[in-house]
């Protein structure tokens, strides 16, 4: 099962590359960049986590060559992901109250 959502997890993580390639080959196609973004967060969600606990166990198996699909994944969404953690962080620290006075 692990190897299957490994193998779900590439080629979602394809098609987001090949997506971002379409996004700029295709005149600033915005369709292909929300793909992009789509696939990418898949690909996060449906890969196995890894922890340590986990790779630690999974070492010793056949599939240790799958532990190289979990740094571009990562790395992909957390560039994703930044954007929104910050200004999550930003509002939190304003303290801005969006509730109106009536």
């Amino acid at each position: 099962m692990v190897f299957i959502r490994y193998l779900l997890a590439i080629v979602l993580f394809i098609t987001g590359i090949f997506c971002v390639i379409r996004f700029f080959m295709d005149d600033w196609n915005w369709v292909f960049l929300l793909a992009f973004a789509a696939c990418i967060i898949l690909a996060y969600l449906i890969k196995p986590s890894s922890s340590r606990h986990q790779r630690a166990g999974r070492r010793n198996t056949d599939y240790s060559w799958l532990d190289i699909v979990d740094l571009p994944i990562e790395l992909l969404f957390q560039i994703i992901s930044w954007p929104f953690r910050l200004l999550g962080k930003l509002l939190k620290h304003l303290d801005i109250d969006f509730s109106p006075d009536l």
